[in-house]
């Protein structure tokens, strides 16, 4: 998506706005994107637990965050809602409006919930 990604540097230049390159394969950039030389994307290796790692790195903010294995639990929760709202709207699409939204609702609020288990101090009954 060049032309995506040309925007993306055009905002970074114009405002103080970040962007990153997520990659499947090493060294794949420099072939199809010469012009980024010297920019190091994140590589994700085609897997989703290898896109989690590298958005993982890419928006790490100290502090802040669910722990990876705390990711890799949400997209296996994701991916069973994923197929129950398919097969309750009878679609094979998850960008179905219908099954889109209801995964980003259900992402958020099971999101909320392992927050809210991390914040509570370890032995605390609640």
């Amino acid at each position: 998506m060049p032309f995506e990604l040309g925007l993306a540097v055009a905002l970074g230049f114009l405002r103080s706005h970040r962007w990153v390159v997520v990659e499947a394969r090493r060294y794949r950039l420099t072939a199809s994107l010469s012009d980024l030389n010297g920019w190091d994307p994140f590589i994700h290796e085609g897997t989703p637990q290898g896109m989690l790692r590298a958005l993982m790195h890419a928006f790490r903010r100290r502090g802040r965050g669910l722990p990876y294995e705390h990711l890799v639990s949400l997209l296996a929760f994701l991916e069973q809602v994923a197929d129950e709202r398919t097969r309750d709207y009878g679609t094979d699409d998850v960008f179905n409006r219908s099954v889109f939204d209801d995964l980003v609702y259900a992402g958020q609020d099971k999101a909320r919930e392992m927050e809210q288990r991390l914040a509570v101090p370890h032995g605390s009954s609640s």
